[in-house]
C-alpha cells in the first residue's frame, strides 16, 4: 500500500514538475543568464518525471536491503545518457544547427535515459519475493500525509550538489557581465568553470551510493534500539567515503592540468584548459567537504531527523550566495570565486551537520578513521601521481604522463588500502558485495 500510494503522490509530482519546467523555460533560461538555454531547458523537462517513477522503486528496494535493482537502473539510464546524448547532439551537429539545438540534442540523452530506467521497473521488476509485516493497514491519506512530511526534506537534502549549481547558474553570469565581462567571455568562463565543476562531482557518484545504501541499515539498527551497530555502521560509512573522497581530491589536484586537457583538451583551447585546471585545483577542497555533507545527511535522516540537513543546507546556500556577490563580484577574482564559495558552502554544511551529531550521544566519531587514515593515504597519492607527472612529462606526451601518472597513483592507492589496512576486512566486504548489510552489522 505505501508503494502504490508513494507511485501516485511521486507521479503528479512528477507531471507538474515536468509541466513547470517546460513551459517555464524561457524564464529560467533568462534568469540563468542564457536565453538560448530555453530549448535545452524543455527538452529535459520529461525527465523530471520519469526519474519521479524510478526513485519510488528503488527507494521501495533500498528500503529491503537490496540494491541491485537500483544499480541495473542506474547502469541503463547511465548508458542512455551517454549513447543518445552524444549520439543526437552528433546528429545535430552535423546538420548544420546552432549550438543551442546541439546542446539540446545532448540534453536530450538524460530525458531518454530517465525513460529507460522507468522502463526497465516496468517490465524488469525484481521477482523476489519480500514478507510483509503483519498489523493494521493505515490508510491511503494517513500514508501520504507521512509521505509528503518526509518526502520534502528528505529530498531537499538529497539535493546537495544541485544546490550550488542553481546558485551558479542564477548568479555567476551575471555577476561576470556586471564586472564588464561581455557575454561571449561570460560563457567562455562559465564553460570552462563548468569542465572544472563536472570533474569535481565524480567523486560524489560513488558517495551518495554508498550513503543510500546505508540509511536502512542505519534506521534498522536505531530502531531497534541497537545504538552500537547504529554507531558501527555511521562511522563506517563516514570513513569509507572519506577513504574515496580525500585521495581522490587530492589525485585531482596532483593532476588538474593534465586531466582537463587528457578529457576535454580535444575541444578547447589552451587559455581555457588552464583556468579550467587553476578552478578544479580550488575545488578539489571541497570534494571531502561533499562527502561528509552526503554522509551526514544520511544519517541524520536515518535516524528520523531529516530537517537538520535542510537547516545546514539553508545557511550553506546564504554562505553561497553571499561569497558569489563578494568574490563574483569583483573583477579581480571573477569565476575564481564560484569556486572557493563552493567550498566555503560546502565547509558550512558540513560542520553544521556534524555538530547536529552530538545529539546522538551513541554515535562516536572516529578520528583515526574518517580523517586521518584518509588523509595519510590522500598524501601518498598526491606524492606518487604528482611526482610521477613530474618526471614523465618531461620524457613522454603529456596525455600519456598524465594516464601513467593516473594509474601510479591508484596503485599507490590500492596499496594503501589493502597493504597498510587504511579499510578494514569487514568494510572491504561491504563495498565490494562479498558481505550484506546485515552480516556486516553483525559482524558475522
Amino acid at each position: 500500500r505505501i508503494y502504490k500510494v508513494a507511485f501516485f503522490t511521486f507521479a503528479w509530482a512528477g507531471i507538474i514538475g515536468s509541466v513547470f519546467l517546460f513551459f517555464g523555460a524561457d524564464k529560467l533560461a533568462v534568469l540563468m543568464g542564457s536565453a538560448d538555454a530555453a530549448i535545452s531547458v524543455r527538452t529535459i523537462a520529461p525527465a523530471v518525471f520519469f526519474v519521479a517513477m524510478s526513485a519510488v522503486s528503488r527507494g521501495y528496494f533500498q528500503g529491503k536491503a537490496n540494491m541491485y535493482p537500483t544499480a541495473i537502473s542506474e547502469i541503463i539510464e547511465a548508458a542512455g545518457k551517454l549513447i543518445f546524448g552524444i549520439g543526437i547532439a552528433l546528429m545535430i551537429k552535423r546538420m548544420g544547427m546552432n549550438e543551442s539545438f546541439v546542446s539540446a540534442g545532448a540534453v536530450a540523452g538524460v530525458s531518454i535515459g530517465a525513460f529507460l530506467s522507468a522502463v526497465y521497473f516496468v517490465f524488469g521488476r525484481d521477482k523476489r519475493k519480500y514478507q510483509s509485516e503483519k498489523g493494521k493497514i493505515r490508510s491511503k491519506r494517513s500514508i501520504m500525509r507521512e509521505l509528503i512530511s518526509l518526502a520534502v526534506p528528505i529530498t531537499a537534502g538529497a539535493a546537495v550538489i544541485s544546490l550550488t549549481n542553481v546558485i551558479d547558474s542564477a548568479l555567476v553570469m551575471n555577476l561576470l557581465a556586471k564586472n564588464g565581462f561581455d557575454g561571449e567571455r561570460a560563457k567562455w568562463l562559465y564553460g570552462a568553470y563548468n569542465y572544472a565543476a563536472t570533474l569535481f562531482n565524480l567523486p560524489s557518484a560513488l558517495i551518495t551510493t554508498l550513503a543510500v545504501s546505508l540509511i536502512p541499515a542505519i534506521a534498522s539498527a536505531y530502531a531497534g534500539k541497537n545504538y552500537i551497530l547504529a554507531d558501527k555502521t555511521a562511522n563506517s560509512a563516514m570513513g569509507i567515503a572519506m577513504m574515496v573522497a580525500i585521495p581522490a581530491a587530492c589525485g585531482l589536484a596532483a593532476l588538474s592540468y593534465g586531466t582537463v586537457d587528457l578529457l576535454y583538451g580535444a575541444g578547447i583551447d589552451a587559455d581555457c584548459i588552464d583556468v579550467s585546471a587553476r578552478l578544479l585545483e580550488r575545488l578539489t577542497y571541497a570534494i571531502p567537504l561533499l562527502a561528509l555533507v552526503t554522509v551526514t545527511n544520511a544519517i541524520h535522516q536515518a535516524l528520523g531527523h531529516p530537517n537538520v540537513p535542510v537547516a545546514s543546507m539553508m545557511a550553506g546556500a546564504i554562505v553561497k550566495v553571499v561569497s558569489n556577490l563578494l568574490l563574483v563580484g569583483r573583477a579581480d577574482i571573477n569565476i575564481y570565486g564560484a569556486a572557493v564559495s563552493t567550498v566555503f558552502c560546502y565547509a558550512t554544511i558540513a560542520v553544521l551537520n556534524i555538530v547536529a551529531l552530538k545529539k546522538y550521544p551513541f554515535v562516536e566519531m572516529s578520528i583515526s578513521k574518517i580523517f586521518i587514515k584518509p588523509a595519510l593515504c590522500g598524501i601518498a597519492v598526491f606524492i606518487s601521481a604528482g611526482g610521477a607527472c613530474t618526471r614523465l612529462s618531461t620524457l613522454l606526451d603529456s596525455r600519456i604522463s598524465t594516464i601513467l601518472s593516473v594509474f601510479a597513483g591508484i596503485a599507490v592507492y590500492i596499496f594503501c588500502v589493502f597493504g597498510l589496512g587504511a579499510v578494514s576486512k569487514d568494510e572491504k566486504k561491504l563495498v565490494f558485495g562479498k558481505k550484506n548489510i546485515s552480516k556486516f552489522l553483525n559482524n558475522d
